[in-house]
């Protein structure tokens, strides 16, 4: 790390290959995590995949770009990415970032079915001395193609060992060129502290 710290970590095992139908499949195992990735990608070019699937939604912020999109690569794959018992050398890429084992990330994405879904959950991220704890997210257009939608839940949020906020909630919808937000919490304490948030942005 920048500060001279030192992370110890056993070796990485790296496995790829081409399945029957012609896709590919990469494994990755550690003791910091265990990840898969399975289908048709071409990684340089996801970050491009990813905006042209937001302009459906956000064109204003994501413009869409009708002659390239005729030209890309197909993207159609599924991952899955679960920390292990040893995360501390993340560290060495986000300092004082420090992640619970069993946090886990997956997902699909699909320019050819022009669909996407994420999951995240961990059971605590502490990021400079924050405590994030209880943490399910779920992100994507399963439902309708019409509309992005992102639906969240922190059990805790931890700034002191005395100061905390609980049971938030978080919805956001992306639809027409505006992003709708709602944030909640209630401490269902003896002293009340709780809260109802709502906006709309037009882009």
């Amino acid at each position: 790390s920048k500060d001279g710290e030192k992370f110890r970590f056993n070796e990485f095992l790296v496995s790829a290959g081409t399945n029957s139908d012609n896709t590919r499949t990469v494994f990755l195992e550690s003791d910091i995590l265990r990840a898969t990735l399975s289908g048709k990608f071409t990684l340089l070019a996801l970050p491009h995949a990813v905006s042209l699937m937001m302009s459906n939604y956000l064109p204003a912020y994501f413009p869409p770009d009708k002659e390239t999109q005729k030209n890309a690569p197909v993207q159609e794959f599924t991952w899955f990415v679960n920390f292990q018992n040893n995360t501390k050398p993340v560290q060495a890429l986000i300092p004082k970032l420090e992640i619970a084992p069993n946090t886990s990330f997956s997902g699909k994405f699909s320019t050819r079915g022009k669909e996407f879904n994420a999951n995240f959950s961990s059971p605590s991220l502490v990021y400079k001395d924050v405590a994030y704890n209880g943490i399910n997210i779920s992100a994507g257009n399963k439902t309708t193609k019409k509309s992005c939608t992102l639906t969240g839940s922190i059990d805790e949020l931890k700034l002191t060992d005395t100061i905390s906020t609980k049971n938030i909630h978080i919805e956001l919808l992306a639809a027409s060129d505006s992003l709708r937000t709602r944030i909640t919490w209630d401490n269902m304490s003896e002293k009340k502290n709780d809260a109802d948030i709502s906006a709309l942005v037009h882009f």
